[in-house]
């Protein structure tokens, strides 16, 4: 994990980051609300029995003007007492991250919070799998990483939980694909996010996480 980090760390810090490829564009904005959690239906979700969990509703898209966001100004995470201090930080970062596009102005600052923030607390631990270790081995794949971290972070800081059970995990993966589909016309298919994306529509996403989930508790 602490390799993974490291070679993310040194994309991160690359003159022309993956986040910044795109130019920032005037409608920013996802035509979703935040995330939020609601009563669904298996027919909704497609792949997931009645459950509670946090999803992104479609509403009708606004224009928006180009106007910057109150995200919280980086700080120095130097201790996990002062990473904890900014867990509500972290969130608004997260949430922002999540619900817009890779060309809104103030993904970059983001995606530098969350990863800062992210490698110094002790409040959430990002699991990984063949599949997130897939995507941590491309450079084009970065932005997804990115929003694997993200999701991470939102679903177990809003849950109050160190680490993810199996439920949470189904939960950071949807998001994350969620996330890819208002994406990808931006950053070209990725090949696993791809078919993952297919297991969905099969009906057979949730049994394949399922099984990724045991086996990242053999390592815990």
């Amino acid at each position: 994990m602490k390799q993974l980090i490291l070679f993310f760390y040194s994309f991160m810090m690359a003159s022309t980051p993956i986040l910044a490829r795109v130019q920032p564009s005037q409608t920013e904005v996802f035509p979703i609300n935040p995330l939020t959690t609601k009563l669904v239906n298996q027919e909704q979700l497609g792949d997931s029995a009645t459950t509670q969990r946090p999803l992104f509703l479609r509403e009708p898209a606004k224009e928006q003007e180009d106007k910057l966001e109150d995200l919280p100004q980086l700080v120095d995470f130097n201790s996990v007492e002062i990473c904890h201090e900014h867990n509500q930080d972290v969130l608004r970062c997260c949430t922002y991250y999540l619900t817009h596009r890779l060309d809104a102005a103030q993904m970059s600052d983001a995606a530098n919070y969350i990863f800062k923030w992210s490698i110094s607390s002790a409040d959430v631990k990002i699991v990984m799998s063949v599949f997130v270790s897939e995507l941590f081995t491309h450079q084009e794949h970065m932005a997804y990483v990115m929003a694997y971290m993200a999701a991470s972070s939102y679903h177990c800081l809003t849950k109050q939980m160190k680490s993810p059970d199996e439920d949470t995990y189904i939960e950071i993966v949807t998001t994350l694909l969620h996330f890819y589909e208002q994406n990808k016309d931006l950053s070209g298919d990725v090949k696993i996010l791809e078919e993952y994306l297919h297991l969905q529509k099969k009906n057979k996403l949730v049994k394949q996480l399922k099984e990724e989930f045991q086996i990242i508790q053999q390592f815990q």
